[in-house]
């Protein structure tokens, strides 16, 4: 049965419990991101976790997809080799698994030949510090010192600025 909107009452309490399913759903989703960080952060990741993503891949587009293989050729472009030989690693091992090839215990790991990817957990508060390299304009005093000792072999004095003719 359909609830029939008679009154600008009646539409209101639509339109806002529409909101409210809308917020809910909104903040679960938040909510699962956030425990997801801290999963991956821990490393504590259960079986039915890693079922419900691969889940989630089979559900979703397919590779096929013009706009899904741009987008995965973006994401593999920007893992290191290490990266890409343990995802293909993982690939592999669960393909064996679902097509029946091997038992779980026998599937490819990462760490086995041929891929041998030695993995260790980096702490997330890792701080990136990055140098700067500044080019001093040489000052006048110091080139005209240099030309007139003979110090340097090199001039760097800047270039005379170009302007235009005097008609």
């Amino acid at each position: 049965m359909q609830n029939v909107i008679k009154d600008t009452m009646s539409l209101k309490d639509f339109l806002n419990q529409v909101i409210k399913e809308t917020l809910s759903k909104k903040k679960s989703r938040l909510v699962e991101q956030d425990d997801e960080k801290e999963k991956l952060k821990s490393g504590e990741i259960t079986v039915d976790e890693v079922i419900e993503k691969l889940n989630t891949i089979r559900a979703g587009k397919s590779f096929k997809d013009e706009e899904i293989k741009l987008a995965m050729e973006s994401y593999l472009n920007d893992l290191d080799s290490a990266e890409k030989t343990a995802l293909f690693a993982f690939l592999k091992g669960i393909s064996q698994i679902v097509g029946g090839e091997v038992e779980g215990g026998k599937a490819l790991e990462p760490s086995e030949n041929p891929a041998n990817v030695k993995m260790e957990k980096i702490p997330s508060q890792q701080k990136v510090t990055a140098k700067t390299n500044v080019i001093k304009k040489p000052s006048v005093e110091k080139s005209q010192k240099s030309k007139a000792g003979n110090q340097s072999k090199e001039d760097t004095t800047p270039p005379v600025p170009i302007s235009p003719k005097k008609k």
